[in-house]
């Protein structure tokens, strides 16, 4: 009823945890293995040099088969601050920079969700896509950000973003602006199969976000509160086909 553009999404395997080079490495090899094309990297180190090396490792480990997408996780940190270094403008551009020596696919919240002018200005400099909107919350928002030309890749989440259909509207306005929409999935199990609708039916999807960073937070963890979790194959997630979302939940879930 969206307007199904396929049955079947590319995903990633979006891991949660600021790991050694060495560890991501072997983390990035088993994913390979288990069918993944493509992985997010948590890049929030105090040292540019130990983000870069952590996506050094991980290139050398699987080679030119596997796509690697970096996350800053700098779009919040002056509300909710997390450990780790609060970057500059100068830092988020440097580091842009470096990683495009190793064919990274985009830069994720590179810089605060509503430091506009600055997004642009890296935006327009960096040779890597950059890629941010998870926690804005108002089509608004997420218009000017489309609109101000501050992302290559919106990333906007259909549960914090009054819903599908307003979701899709922004868009087609991204499409034509020839900016890609990879909805942000990392709320719960619902919102992921709800961002997953979403990513289906719009053309402008290139990845979809499949939280999964075993051994200490795999899917199926993420997932336990779905009778059929959602499952990757040949790099590929399906969109579930019954009514409605098309998954039901856990029967403990109601008692």
């Amino acid at each position: 009823m969206l307007g199904n553009v396929r049955d079947a999404v590319p995903a990633y395997a979006s891991t949660g945890q600021n790991r050694t080079p060495g560890e991501r490495a072997q983390d990035a090899r088993r994913l390979q293995e288990e069918g993944f094309r493509a992985v997010k990297l948590r890049i929030h180190n105090e040292r540019q040099a130990d983000d870069l090396a952590q996506v050094e490792a991980v290139r050398k480990a699987v080679g030119n088969g596997m796509a690697i997408m970096v996350d800053a996780n700098q779009t919040d940190v002056h509300d909710a601050p997390l450990p780790g270094p609060h970057w500059t403008f100068h830092r988020a551009l440097q580091t842009a920079k470096a990683l495009a020596d190793y064919d990274v696919q985009w830069l994720e919240e590179p810089l605060p969700r509503h430091d506009y002018t600055n997004l642009r200005r890296l935006h327009v400099a960096s040779p890597v896509p950059i890629a941010g909107g998870e926690v804005n919350q108002g089509f608004e928002d997420l218009q000017r950000l489309l609109l101000d030309g501050c992302y290559d890749i919106l990333q906007p989440d259909v549960t914090l973003c009054e819903g599908l259909l307003r979701l899709r509207a922004l868009a087609s306005m991204a499409q034509a602006a020839n900016v890609l929409v990879n909805p942000h999935t990392w709320g719960d199990p619902l919102g992921m199969v709800a961002n997953l609708h979403l990513a289906a039916a719009i053309p402008n999807t290139t990845y979809f976000e499949f939280p999964h960073d075993p051994p200490a937070f795999p899917s199926r963890i993420y997932q336990q509160t779905l009778k059929q979790p959602l499952r990757v194959v040949d790099g590929m997630v399906q969109v579930p086909q019954e009514p409605g979302l098309g998954v039901e939940l856990q029967d403990w879930i109601f008692t």
